[in-house]
């Protein structure tokens, strides 16, 4: 019979921490010539999807699999057959819903950032000078690399890192930071709290 076929972008979709889509989900949806909503086939479709264009730097390739969900959130692995050479995935269906190309990605740590204080410093967490504070991140083993440092001083708003960051003022600091990397992978937040007390006490002696 005749039908009327609608096919429309769907939000990207991460169905763990492990797997994700690979570009965005669709979704597609079939009425009869009288407007009845058709869902359910009694023969089999068959569903393309084109990964031509999608950066795959962040999958693990070989998990590439078409997915479907009744209602765009619990989400059904499909038999899925890849054809890398014209880089197409297609699957045997017989229903419509959501359907979306996920994948494993390649890095699922977040990266490890290290607050260095370089002062004159005196007892632990004290120092007698200007104080500059440098954020280094380092992504996992086979990671994608950091993409940017976050910063905020004793509450305020965020701020990119960019360079070492100076203190000059006297008085008590508390620095929180955290890293993106390439995939995403947010690290959990830091803190790094030090003193600046440049003035030296005074004895005095009465007789």
């Amino acid at each position: 019979q005749n039908l009327l076929l609608k096919i429309i972008s769907a939000p990207m979709q991460k169905l763990s921490d492990l797997i994700s889509s690979v570009g965005s989900s669709v979704q597609i949806s079939a009425k009869d010539e009288t407007g009845n909503q058709v869902t359910n086939f009694d023969q089999p479709l068959t569903v393309g999807i084109s990964f031509a264009d999608f950066d795959l730097s962040r999958f693990l390739t070989d998990t590439l699999s078409i997915y479907s969900s009744s209602d765009g959130i619990d989400w059904i692995k499909e038999d899925t057959v890849i054809d890398p050479t014209n880089e197409n995935a297609t699957a045997q269906i017989n229903h419509l819903s959501y359907f979306a190309l996920m994948a494993e990605r390649k890095d699922t740590q977040a990266a490890t950032t290290t607050a260095t204080l370089i002062g004159d410093q005196g007892e632990q967490g004290w120092f007698r000078s200007d104080v500059s504070v440098s954020l280094v991140a380092a992504d996992n083993e086979g990671g994608l690399g950091v993409d940017y440092i976050l910063y905020r001083q004793d509450g305020e708003d965020w701020q990119d890192y960019k360079e070492p960051i100076q203190f000059s003022q006297e008085g008590q600091y508390t620095l929180e930071f955290y890293s993106v990397d390439n995939d995403e992978n947010i690290e959990q937040k830091k803190s790094v709290g030090f003193n600046i007390d440049k003035t030296p006490p005074e004895a005095e002696i009465k007789y």
